[in-house]
């Protein structure tokens, strides 16, 4: 097993590194519950050459209909009923809707559709997701009592967006996002909420401490760093895809960017959930979870109510695996989780602990199980989005996570040393952190 890349921080780094994985696993051991990822609609003003949702550029000047949208204000509120109905029966649940697309701000419904959801679910149970460039800040203040959280996306230092990010209206990406970001910096309560998203790819990894900095510079306090994950548009762009090492390095320069900063920030959780087990011997394996056994994993909804083992499984080729749909009058969310071969079975399936990541025994979240499929299936296979059948999608399921240290290839993982991986660990860390149920 090759650690080598563990060994190339200093002891300061290592001490960040285990003080940001800890309390991060704190935070996530205190919540439980369910979450969920509604895409309103897969329309959008951008044309993203790495979309995961593949979403479809409007034509400038043409009226989107809501058949295009996906579902009509009745049918958003239909899905949001038979999700409440769900919530209800499960008192004290920590409940968690955040609202996507596409750009769900093409609705011209989607301010009547947050003040809704706040209504049936308290607003701290709702969030929203926006590139930021149609909206102004006076939008955002009417919709603030209804949500949580706000995220804008901004993938990286206005060259780098700009390219990746192809707006339909024209004009400078960047800075539309940023003139929302600085009028919405100017309200308090805004501020608390906004959280800045970025997608890492091989093409703006090393640009991420600069785009902390300044971010933090124009008042940002709240920066997430998912992860890239083959599907939609990205299916096929491997060369883009960050490696394992790409990774811990990029964790470790957050994590040392914001010892400076003092911002909120965190990298995607199936990868902070690895780490946490193999460095600091935790367990992050969750059983309870639908979806990935993940604290923080959510399901996914499409915009016509199909629900979905992860929100990056909604699209081609993971739409094969799709069920019924929440706009069926006979189905229930319940019964919809519980279809043969929809979302319960999956978990029976592809996330216990002796057949996730190939049955690796330690006690960790397995990574995100969307990605170790696609890469294999890419990695074996080398086959188009549309040339995946089901089959393949399930049988690629228990893949090891490309992410993990331990990862060889997408069949095989290195047999989890876990002396080795401590003699990493105290090289750089001090004290030494108690061990949980790791194996």
């Amino acid at each position: 097993m090759d650690l080598s890349y563990l060994h190339s921080i200093s002891k300061r780094q290592g001490e960040l590194l285990r003080n940001h994985l800890l309390k991060r696993f704190e935070a996530r051991e205190a919540k439980t519950g369910l979450s969920i990822v509604y895409d309103l609609t897969y329309m959008c003003n951008q044309a993203c050459p790495g979309c995961c949702v593949s979403a479809i550029a409007y034509k400038k000047g043409k009226d989107i209909t809501m058949e295009q949208h996906g579902s009509s204000h009745e049918g958003v509120m239909q899905i949001l009923g038979k999700i409440k109905e769900y919530v209800d029966t499960r008192p004290g649940m920590d409940f968690f809707i955040d609202f996507g697309g596409g750009e769900l701000t093409l609705r011209p419904d989607w301010k009547q559709i947050l003040r809704a959801a706040s209504e049936m679910f308290g607003p701290d149970s709702v969030g929203m997701n926006t590139n930021g460039t149609r909206v102004r800040v006076e939008d955002m203040k009417e919709i603030s009592p209804y949500v949580s959280y706000i995220g804008i996306s901004i993938d990286g230092m206005e060259q780098y967006h700009n390219k990746w990010r192809r707006t339909v209206e024209g004009g400078n990406s960047f800075e539309k996002s940023m003139a929302l970001i600085r009028d919405m910096l100017q309200d308090e309560e805004l501020e608390r909420k906004l959280d800045i998203t970025t997608v890492p790819t091989k093409n703006n990894l090393d640009e991420i401490p600069a785009l902390m900095r300044y971010l933090h510079e124009q008042g940002i306090q709240n920066y997430s760093v998912h992860r890239a994950m083959q599907v939609g548009r990205f299916w096929s762009k491997d060369d883009l895809l960050p490696s394992k090492e790409d990774y811990f390095r990029l964790l470790t320069r957050i994590v040392e960017t914001n010892e400076e900063l003092g911002m909120n920030v965190h990298l995607h959780h199936s990868i902070e959930s690895i780490y946490t087990a193999l460095l600091l011997e935790r367990n992050t394996y969750y059983e309870g979870n639908l979806g990935n056994p993940d604290r923080k994993a959510s399901l996914g909804i499409d915009p016509i109510g199909r629900i979905f083992f992860d929100p990056w499984c909604t699209v081609e080729p993971w739409d094969k695996l799709a069920k019924s749909s929440l706009l069926d009058e006979n189905m229930t969310f319940e019964s919809i989780l519980r279809e043969h071969g929809g979302i319960q079975d999956l978990v029976d399936g592809y996330c216990r602990k002796e057949i996730r990541c190939k049955g690796c025994s330690v006690g960790c979240s397995g990574g995100n199980r969307i990605a170790a499929a696609a890469n294999h299936i890419r990695s074996v296979y080398q086959l188009k989005g549309k040339e995946v059948t089901k089959e393949q999608l399930l049988a690629a399921m228990d893949s090891v996570d490309p992410a993990c240290p331990l990862y060889i290839d997408s069949e095989t993982f290195a047999s989890p040393d876990m002396e080795a991986l401590r003699t990493a660990r105290e090289q750089w860390s001090s004290p030494a952190v108690p061990a949980g149920a790791a194996q």
